[in-house]
């Protein structure tokens, strides 16, 4: 019903990921092509083929931070964020990644004044 409606367009459908990339060498070469194929492999790995098949959109990678940004549709949060974890190799270099804040909006990721808590969005009747 309407209730149910205005309940859920209150919750953003999409959240955005803050990542600092961590390498043993220069990240000079990589780019959100590079980054998105890695991350495709990782879905790939702990959720077979149609858990990679899940849309998610690398938006940026500054190479002087190593801070990528990516926008992930909020049913995929936490496969997207697991799989980022575990993501140990890129382009032959040994690498990590750490998730550094989860944002409601794409400007609050890139002003990044707080961290925005997902669990304002859910809803306490279910």
């Amino acid at each position: 019903g309407l209730m149910e409606y205005e309940r859920v367009t209150q919750r953003p459908s999409h959240f955005y990921l803050k990542v600092k990339l961590y390498s043993e060498s220069s990240t000079e070469t990589m780019n959100t092509t590079v980054m998105k194929t890695a991350l495709l492999g990782s879905m790939k790995l702990l959720y077979g083929v149609v858990g990679a098949s899940r849309p998610f959109d690398i938006l940026s990678f500054d190479a002087a931070t190593s801070i990528l940004l990516i926008r992930v549709h909020r049913d995929d949060l936490s496969n997207v964020s697991t799989a980022l974890t575990i993501i140990s190799v890129c382009q032959g270099r040994s690498v990590s990644l750490s998730l550094l804040g989860t944002f409601g909006s794409l400007a609050s990721a890139a002003n990044e004044p707080r961290q925005f808590d997902p669990s304002r969005y859910e809803s306490s009747s279910s």
